[in-house]
């Protein structure tokens, strides 16, 4: 069982890693059997949306804006309807076109991290150099990555996403002006930004708690969500 206190930790050590491996590390401080690096892209979302479900429940409130008439779209989703199928080992992707025969493996998470640090010099074809490209010509010699043709290489990173179930969950959403489009549900920031409200609520209840009363963080973690609001009332009779 998953104790507030082991959340809270896990949170706090979650929030001093880079932004890429903020979620992701919340899997492996909660089951340390789990390594988040060698996950794949699909795989850590689909474990994300089954750990979101056991914390927060099922349901989720997304907010998005219309990007025709700029009116504010809500949409009342069930994460039961959306989450990933969990694919223990996705197989490497074979694209041939334009002469050439590409091999291609899912992004990992490891993967992610090292490509977040090009920022904005982030290119298709370094994509490609973290997805152990194998490529030849139409003769079996083999051929630079780099030297692949912008349609090669499209065709392989879609099939490499399409290989990964899950590395991307879009929603389809629609306004009442007629406007309509697809929008990815990223689960790693809305996972993320959950549990760090739920961490800022909780670690307030403790604040007030052991203000009022002199209890430990210990004690206080250890009450049942219940007894803490009780005693949070209690304190302005």
């Amino acid at each position: 069982m998953i104790t507030p206190a082991d959340l809270l930790t896990a949170w706090e050590r979650g929030a001093a890693l880079p932004v890429s491996d903020r979620a992701p590390s919340i899997l492996a401080a909660l089951d340390p059997a789990c390594d988040p690096g060698q996950l794949t892209i699909g795989s850590c979302d689909a474990l994300l949306y089954r750990l979101r479900r056991q914390l927060f429940g099922d349901a989720l409130d997304a907010v998005g804006r219309c990007q025709q008439c700029a009116e504010q779209i809500s949409v009342a989703l069930s994460l039961a309807d959306l989450q990933p199928e969990l694919v223990a080992e996705p197989a490497t992707v074979t694209v041939e076109l334009a002469g050439f025969r590409l091999r291609a493996s899912p992004l990992r998470n490891s993967d992610l991290r090292e490509l977040a640090t090009l920022g904005s010099t982030l290119q298709a074809r370094d994509i490609l150099r973290r997805c152990d490209p194998q490529v030849t010509d139409q003769d079996g010699n083999p051929v630079p990555a780099d030297r692949l043709p912008d349609e090669v290489l499209d065709a392989a990173l879609d099939l490499v996403a399409d290989a990964d179930p899950g590395s991307s969950v879009l929603l389809a959403i629609s306004c009442g002006c007629g406007a309509s489009w697809l929008e990815q549900l990223d689960i790693r920031t809305v996972f993320w930004d959950e549990l760090s409200r739920w961490a800022a609520e909780l670690l307030l209840e403790v604040h007030e708690l052991a203000a009022g009363y002199g209890w430990s963080e210990t004690d206080i973690l250890a009450l049942s969500p219940w007894r803490r609001a009780w005693y949070r009332q209690a304190l302005a009779w």
